[in-house]
């Protein structure tokens, strides 16, 4: 849960059941905020039902990362309906030799 700055990240979300195959589209919006409750950035995709699951496992990909050090959170929607959110915290690349 600490990434560095700008780095790519990926979330994994596990469902508690097994849920049907379905080919229905899904709308998947990641909502990141600072520790004041802020929208730093969102990300949004869609993708069918069944491509998202394996085992009851699922991962989300963000492409990026906030840039300032920082205790963040990202809330995860699957067409409009929040199913989750994780913290995280975004800490200062250790520069060797310093």
């Amino acid at each position: 849960n600490t990434f560095v700055p700008g780095e790519k990240a990926s979330f994994a979300i596990t469902i508690g059941k097994v849920y049907g195959i379905s080919e229905e589209e899904v709308r998947t919006l990641a909502v990141l905020r600072d520790e004041n409750g802020n929208v730093v950035d969102t990300f949004s995709f869609a993708r069918s039902w069944s491509s998202m699951w394996y085992k009851n496992f699922g991962k989300l990909d963000l492409p990026n990362l906030p840039q300032t050090p920082g205790n963040y959170t990202i809330e995860v929607y699957f067409n409009e309906a929040i199913v989750t959110t994780q913290s995280f915290t975004i800490v200062e690349p250790v520069v060797e030799g310093v």
